[in-house]
């Protein structure tokens, strides 16, 4: 494939723009000056020390980012007490809430779906209530 048509592509395209995107990134956030956290700062000023150094930017690097996810996802699992779980926990729990939201929902929903198409009246009924919940978006 020659290499205009290659360009052409829209995942060149896509990995450009992400590219850029990091570049950029990169060069609006300064370099990290250690690891000094958050915590670490407030903790400081609450014992009226001065505060450790910290970066010039309150938004990270794109490094400090990629440090911070390769740790969360080597620690992903970690159980070591109900206040300090990996983010595997977080995200199973997660999953947990939207399968019991989806599973509630398809219990009302096809219920009500039936009643709608097998008794006319009901559907009389409750019909301005579906109109006006209509533009609510699904995404929603």
């Amino acid at each position: 494939m020659p290499m205009s048509q290659r360009l052409q592509q829209p995942w060149v395209a896509s990995i450009a723009i992400f590219v850029v995107f990091i570049c950029i990134w990169a060069w609006l956030t300064p370099p990290p000056q250690g690891p000094v956290s958050a915590a670490d700062a407030e903790y400081a000023r609450l014992a009226g020390q001065s505060a450790p150094e910290q970066q010039a930017s309150a938004i990270p690097s794109p490094w400090v980012v990629a440090l911070r996810g390769c740790e969360l996802i080597a620690h992903a699992l970690d159980h070591d007490n109900p206040n300090n779980l990996g983010i595997a926990w977080h995200v199973l729990y997660s999953m947990g809430r939207v399968a019991l939201g989806f599973t509630l929902a398809l219990a009302v929903a096809v219920h009500l779906g039936f009643m709608l198409g097998l008794w006319p009246a009901c559907y009389c009924a409750l019909d301005p209530f579906i109109q006006v919940l209509r533009p609510v978006s699904p995404l929603a």
